[in-house]
């Protein structure tokens, strides 16, 4: 397969619903091609379908999840207000998932999370992942095991599995954070936010 946009392929990967993701690499502007497959007299041809520009505009669409490749976001709508028992409990919040179980990850949740002024989650455990967060915006404290401290803007908060943890948002403004949960989840399974 050629095409004009492939100088230097940096990775390469297929989605589950098949279209191959090419990582550019080398001079010019980087980014990643998409090609989907179509048939042509009993011939399997690469038809390109665009790309995403990764000069800043459209990163948020798009996800390192391998060190062999990309995977597209999932996410199709802007941040959406869940319930809390959509939520699994947590209160006032917000997601965006980019990789979710059973769509495009084997045991991974990456989204954007928001939590209203008030928003909380009562302290618990995961026994089966980590989970870690880089807040995004506004002010919150943070309980992990026996600490607590307040978190704002590029704070990462990291969490072992069994260890208790829970949030609080702080002031009048929403709090936001990129959210990393990874563990052992059986392949098909789709937990919300975690």
């Amino acid at each position: 397969m050629t095409h004009p946009g492939i100088r230097a392929p940096g990775g390469l990967e297929f989605t589950r619903d098949g279209e191959l993701l090419v990582a550019n690499a080398g001079p010019g502007p980087d980014g990643v091609l998409r090609f989907e497959f179509v048939m042509v007299d009993f011939n399997w041809r690469a038809k390109p379908k665009g790309g995403i520009d990764l000069d800043g505009k459209g990163a948020s669409d798009l996800v390192l999840a391998r060190t062999v490749g990309f995977v597209l976001s999932e996410k199709q709508t802007p941040l959406i207000k869940l319930s809390p028992e959509r939520a699994g409990g947590h209160f006032g919040i917000s997601q965006v998932g980019f990789v979710l179980p059973g769509k495009n990850s084997e045991a991974a949740i990456i989204a954007l999370v928001q939590y209203d002024p008030g928003g909380y989650t009562p302290v618990h455990y995961h026994p089966d992942m980590e989970q870690a967060e880089i807040v995004v915006s506004g002010r919150a404290l943070w309980e992990v095991g026996e600490f607590e401290r307040e978190v704002g803007p590029g704070d990462v908060i990291f969490c072992p599995r069994y260890a208790k943890h829970g949030y609080k948002v702080l002031a009048t403004n929403p709090s936001s954070s990129s959210n990393w949960n990874g563990g052992t989840w059986a392949t098909g399974t789709n937990p919300q936010t975690r």
